[in-house]
């Protein structure tokens, strides 16, 4: 007696298709969800690094004004993350004997083009007397504005204050302050300016308003 064979049926032999289909969609899907999480995890891991990059660049350790000459002890070194679109200088013998071309605060960054190797503008240091109680708490490479305040003993007639000089150099200064006593300082300013110094202590009173601080 005969016993009849079955055979795989037409729908079974579909199914197995279609789900070969979708097996092969599911691979696609996670390959590309793996390439794409690796490469997130590269790029993040160079913009940290990039970010955490820090080179050692030259900072002014207290002020200087415009033709000053760069001396060793005007440089530190600190490290910092700078952009690349900002030209900073990473060794002493870029600034040593350089002049200064445009007045440099305590603490600022010493850019390529704040020096040169041509002398700038001659300075001189000029002795400014101070009344009792006028002088602000300063030091030694501190910057400060001049003004005047014409007196009654001086050529000029009395009237409102006005700036002689701005951003002059301190180049000495008290190291204690007496409030009730006159006290002098020392600043450094371009040559052409000296006349105008010398012409405000003699019309008035001097005063000094610190622009940035200097040694402390």
């Amino acid at each position: 007696m005969a016993i009849p064979l079955r055979t795989a049926s037409g729908p079974r032999v579909t199914f197995i298709q279609q789900s070969k289909r979708k097996s092969s969609r599911r691979d696609f899907r996670l390959w590309l969800g793996l390439l794409l999480l690796t490469t997130s995890i590269i790029l993040c891991t160079r913009l940290l690094t990039s970010a955490s990059h820090r080179t050692m660049v030259a900072v002014a350790t207290h002020s200087l004004s415009a033709g000053s000459t760069v001396a060793a002890s005007d440089i530190d070194f600190i490290p910092v993350a700078v952009p690349q679109s900002i030209s900073t200088v990473t060794s002493s013998e870029q600034l040593i004997g350089k002049t200064v071309t445009q007045p440099i605060s305590q603490g600022a960054l010493f850019a390529s083009n704040l020096v040169s190797d041509e002398s700038a503008t001659a300075v001189r240091t000029v002795t400014v007397p101070i009344h009792a109680g006028h002088l602000p708490n300063l030091s030694r490479g501190a910057l400060v504005d001049v003004w005047v305040t014409p007196s009654l003993d001086g050529v000029a007639t009395p009237g409102p204050a006005t700036l002689a000089i701005h951003s002059a150099l301190v180049a000495q200064a008290p190291s204690e302050i007496d409030p009730t006593s006159d006290s002098t300082i020392s600043l450094q300013v371009d040559v052409q300016d000296v006349q105008t110094l010398v012409q405000a202590m003699r019309d008035g009173l001097i005063d000094v308003a610190v622009v940035s601080g200097g040694d402390q």
